[in-house]
């Protein structure tokens, strides 16, 4: 019997969209106060803030980086709080919801397995909300948890909650999403965040982090196939970063052609040897013999857990704007290939799924730019190898 694997503690991350009078800011600093990633210095100065200021606590303030933000009732930059969840860590991604901001949703949803969409119980879905839906859906994500956030505002009202969630819901499914969880909450007052509420007695389903477990769980039953790109070469030896799955020491490696790369001499993270490497780390692998071909963004898989590479994939994508010239390029942060065909004659801010063919090979759950000119006028993501 082999050695057994060591169990990888995998981070499920949520990005948080919505528009930006929503509460978003609120609901994430509430959850992070109520499960104990808040530090109590932070907690203390907040309360002594609100206290001289004469209102409550301002919990959109624990994302704040600084304090010309919090003067401008802004969140600028896009914040990460990790929330622990028994073995594995959610990540819940806070982005700009400003629509003058709206480029910098990248940044969030692009390694997010799972959408959080925070709605007004006196508002309901907006246009903003709605183009940040089509954006992620052109990203990959199509599982949605719905808040019907500040039901403080219409006095926790049933029948309220209950009319403006249906009409959510029918949007959601107009757009094609898929909607796992939603539930009401006030993120000001605390209600339903960790604990069921007295004040929604009537509703008889699972809290703001209840919901965030459960997709949680649900994502991680999955097994994710090995992918990782190179970012450096040595003589039998390179650096890389894991895109998707884990990476084991025992494994044999296989180029994106299916070549067999040999077994794994050594394998190193953090400038010592490890066992195993998880999604997002980078690493370094000694190899018994070199391997010809091995370049700066070159993609490989395990053969155990392989990955399937192609030049030819069902895609979904979305313009920001019309390319001007027909020649477009697929681009991620190791590198740029031509696109050799793509249906432009859609709407803008629309993700649409459709066949596109390159100039090299691509894998599924890859995110990409669309670049026109040096420009990036799209962004979209692998669906499938057809």
């Amino acid at each position: 019997m082999g050695p057994m694997r060591k169990k990888i503690n995998r981070v499920f991350s949520v990005v948080v969209i919505g528009d930006k009078d929503h509460g978003k800011s609120t609901l994430i600093g509430r959850l992070a106060y109520e499960t104990g990633a808040v530090q109590l210095d932070t907690v203390k100065r907040l309360r002594e803030t609100s206290r001289i200021a004469g209102g409550g606590v301002e919990w959109a303030h624990v994302l704040d980086s600084f304090h010309e933000e919090r003067e401008g009732e802004m969140t600028l930059d896009t914040t990460r709080i990790v929330l622990e969840y028994k073995h594995n860590h959610i990540e819940l991604i806070d982005v700009p919801g400003h629509q003058q901001l709206w480029k910098n949703m990248l940044s969030g949803s692009s390694v997010a397995q799972c959408a959080l969409l925070v709605v007004a119980a006196d508002s309901g879905l907006t246009p903003q909300a709605m183009r940040h839906i089509e954006i992620v859906k052109a990203l990959g994500i199509k599982s949605v948890i719905v808040v019907i956030n500040k039901c403080d505002l219409i006095g926790y009202s049933r029948v309220t909650y209950t009319v403006v969630a249906s009409r959510v819901k029918e949007t959601l499914k107009k757009m094609q999403c898929t909607v796992v969880s939603m539930l009401p909450a006030s993120g000001r007052e605390g209600h339903n965040i960790t604990r069921a509420s007295k004040r929604l007695a009537w509703f008889k389903g699972a809290t703001v982090m209840g919901a965030l477990e459960n997709a949680c769980a649900v994502n991680l039953k999955g097994n994710v196939r090995f992918v990782a790109l190179v970012q450096h070469v040595f003589p039998n030896a390179f650096v890389g970063r894991v895109e998707s799955g884990c990476l084991y020491a025992s494994d044999f490696l296989q180029d994106q052609n299916g070549v067999l790369m040999g077994g794994i001499k050594k394998l190193m993270s953090c400038n010592r040897a490890v066992s195993c490497v998880a999604e997002g780390a980078v690493f370094e692998v000694l190899l018994h013999n070199p391997h010809p071909g091995l370049e700066r963004g070159s993609m490989f898989t395990s053969k155990k857990n392989r990955a399937r590479f192609g030049a030819s994939a069902r895609c979904a994508y979305l313009f920001f704007s019309k390319p001007t010239r027909k020649k477009l390029v697929y681009s991620t942060a190791l590198r740029e290939i031509e696109i050799l065909n793509i249906n432009p004659d859609t709407s803008t801010y629309m993700c649409y799924e459709d066949r596109m063919t390159f100039a090299g090979n691509v894998y599924p759950g890859e995110k990409f730019a669309i670049k026109n000119r040096d420009h990036v006028i799209g962004i979209g993501t692998v669906l499938e190898i057809v």
